[in-house]
């Protein structure tokens, strides 16, 4: 029997739930969910997420499937890799989201989705919801994503340019960089990152030049105290390493420095 999810804890689903998911096309997508963690408090007292690991099953359903149709569904690959495409995520279900039936997992699937290597990271269901429509995309309407595509990279193109031209420390200083880590981290987390760098830009404002060691160990400090801040809370991803980088490497430039070979941020634990 079909049963609605209000919006709530992923403890509301069960292990082997057949999970179909409607896209903004009207057609369904569908997983299999395989592995549950209920909510906890970590050592500081704040409060984890529940999370749902699942695979993609392999399909689109123009209505609702049923459970015999997901049942007998095999796991989707991933556009990204050719393997078979499984993934977790954090939060609330969508009310929309729809238990069709369930299936008993065997243990080779179970370990197959306990094995961290290649499983795909989702902030929370909505995530999911359009990663699975984006993958709908590239197999069905191919030519207008790549556009999109073309189209999206130009655009980004022309406004890293026109920063590029009129970029100073002073500039630089009034940016409110990483807003959107707090998709993942707490808003304190987000402050602390952007005051290490507001305390860089200012003290290179400061020197008014000065020498290549003094820019230099301001420079460095940006790294040093970004891993301290890394230690406390784990904050610093593949993607958010990339923009401190970044972060850095324009600094760098505006003061005459460079950052290759990470001369400025190799020392980071991140």
């Amino acid at each position: 029997m079909k049963k609605p999810l209000p919006e709530s804890l992923p403890t509301l689903l069960t292990v082997g739930d057949l999970l179909a998911i409607p896209m903004p096309n009207g057609l369904h997508a569908a997983t299999w969910v395989l592995t549950l963690h209920e909510p906890y408090r970590d050592v500081r007292g704040k409060l984890v997420k529940g999370s749902v690991y699942f695979v993609v099953l392999d399909g689109h359903w123009q209505s609702l499937p049923t459970a015999a149709q997901l049942a007998k569904a095999r796991f989707a690959k991933s556009h990204h890799a050719s393997d078979d495409w499984k993934g977790c995520f954090w939060g609330p279900i969508p009310s929309d989201f729809m238990v069709a039936g369930t299936k008993a997992p065997t243990k080779a699937v179970l370990a197959f989705v306990a094995e961290p290597s290649g499983t795909m990271v989702f902030q929370n269901a909505e995530h999911l919801r359009s990663e699975l429509f984006k993958h709908w995309r590239l197999e069905h309407d191919r030519a207008a994503v790549e556009e999109e595509w073309r189209s999206a990279a130009l655009e980004r193109a022309a406004r890293i340019a026109e920063r590029k031209a009129k970029l100073t420390l002073p500039e630089m200083l009034k940016e409110k960089p990483f807003a959107h880590w707090r998709a993942h981290w707490p808003a304190s987390v987000v402050r602390r990152a952007r005051a290490i760098f507001t305390e860089a830009t200012k003290a290179l404002i400061d020197l008014d030049g000065g020498t290549k060691r003094q820019k230099t160990a301001i420079l460095k400090g940006i790294a040093t105290q970004m891993n301290a801040l890394y230690d406390e809370t784990g904050c610093i991803a593949t993607g958010e390493a990339s923009e401190v980088i970044a972060r850095v490497e324009q600094l760098a430039t505006l003061v005459g420095l460079s950052n290759d070979d990470e001369a400025l941020t190799g020392h980071r634990d991140w």
